[in-house]
């Protein structure tokens, strides 16, 4: 036999009045109706099942062995000693009251009669029913434990009696070091974590000349149980339609200067892009950063979609024109020329040379086109 009740929170219904008792407390209370159906005896707390409003749960219970000894001790007793007798035992009590002085004469006390014996407390106790449970997974973490056995009872007529038990509840399940479930096998659903790189960026040699250097970009990305299989990045200069997009390597860069890959000592992400000629000069900020894993997530953050975090925006690149430099040379040279006759007056008799050749090609020329003319080619 079992004492299976829900409990409510602050009040419990009396099933003697049929009403709610509200306490002034906000423990959980519950009364259960206790009819003939009960059989008398000892009645040891078996579970405790507690479940909150988000749905996470959790069950102490003897089978489980998780029932704190504690609790072990709180138990019920049912007894069923009829009422006619009890009442007998009323009647039968000396109605004169206790004498004050002990030395008076002494009152001989009535003989108190036997309480009638109820038959049914002779009959030999029926053998306790041993459940055999099934557990059936609800798929969210908790399973119903119902018995798949039978009660064997004896009726009035000494004839025995099976019948189904109904024992079933709810509880949560309890599972192994790999997730699984050891009474019905529920494997529980691992929280897929989002893909969400932590990134940080920095740039080396961020003011370049034309066609003499090159940046340096290096990002540190990283984020638990993900590894990362490309990195990208974009920088625009939206005033001349130019952009600089580069992928970037783990670890390594390729200097184009030298054709050669130049390794790093950490596990940054690098990319130098080759700046040459085709680009102009200008500011260069950072437009797009694409990022995507080993297992195919992938995440884009740009100024277009306006995902770009802010702290990325600063990031830029400075292009020189390489004018600047070239004027520089010239200026340089003139000095040269004019520190060094030599050099002047070997580029003077070049320039002399030059024009003598001219002008004797254009006399043969001159006597080409007599020479059509007067034979008739012309």
């Amino acid at each position: 036999k079992y004492i299976n009740v829900g409990l409510t929170q602050g009040k419990y219904f009396d099933h003697k009045n049929s009403t709610f008792v509200s306490t002034s407390d906000d423990n959980w209370y519950a009364s259960p109706n206790i009819t003939g159906d009960y059989a008398e005896g000892d009645y040891n707390l078996r579970s405790i099942y507690i479940r909150s409003t988000t749905g996470e749960s959790v069950h102490y219970s003897l089978e489980n062995a998780n029932l704190d000894d504690s609790y072990k001790g709180n138990s019920i007793k049912l007894s069923s000693i009829p009422v006619s007798a009890f009442d007998q035992l009323i009647e039968a009590l000396p109605e004169k009251p206790w004498l004050e002085d002990s030395t008076e004469e002494t009152i001989e006390e009535e003989p108190v009669p036997e309480a009638p014996v109820d038959e049914e407390l002779e009959e030999e106790p029926e053998e306790e029913h041993e459940h055999e449970l099934e557990y059936i997974s609800n798929g969210d973490g908790t399973h119903t434990v119902h018995c798949i056995g039978h009660i064997h009872t004896t009726n009035e007529d000494g004839e025995e009696v099976e019948t189904e038990c109904d024992y079933e509840e709810i509880e949560a399940c309890t599972f192994d070091e790999e997730g699984k479930c050891i009474y019905c096998g529920y494997t529980k659903e691992e929280e897929e974590k989002e893909f969400n790189p932590s990134i940080s960026f920095s740039i080396t040699n961020q003011t370049c000349t034309i066609g003499v250097d090159n940046p340096v970009i290096s990002l540190n990305i990283s984020q638990e149980d993900y590894s990362i299989a490309y990195a990208q990045v974009c920088f625009a200069n939206y005033d001349n339609d130019k952009y600089i997009n580069v992928g970037l390597t783990q670890g390594k860069y390729f200097d184009h200067k030298n054709s050669t890959f130049v390794s790093t000592s950490d596990s940054n992400w690098y990319a130098s892009p080759n700046i040459t000629s085709n680009y102009a000069e200008g500011d260069y900020n950072l437009r797009s950063i694409y990022i995507r894993s080993t297992t195919g997530e992938s995440i884009h953050y740009s100024l277009e979609a306006d995902t770009l975090n802010d702290t990325y925006k600063n990031a830029s690149i400075k292009l020189i024109g390489s004018t600047t430099n070239m004027n520089n040379e010239s200026e340089e040279v003139s000095q040269d020329e004019s520190n060094n006759p030599d050099t002047s007056t070997e580029t003077q008799n070049t320039e002399e040379q030059t024009e003598s050749t001219q002008t004797q090609e254009d006399s043969y020329n001159q006597w080409i086109d007599y020479f059509r003319k007067l034979f008739g080619f012309g």
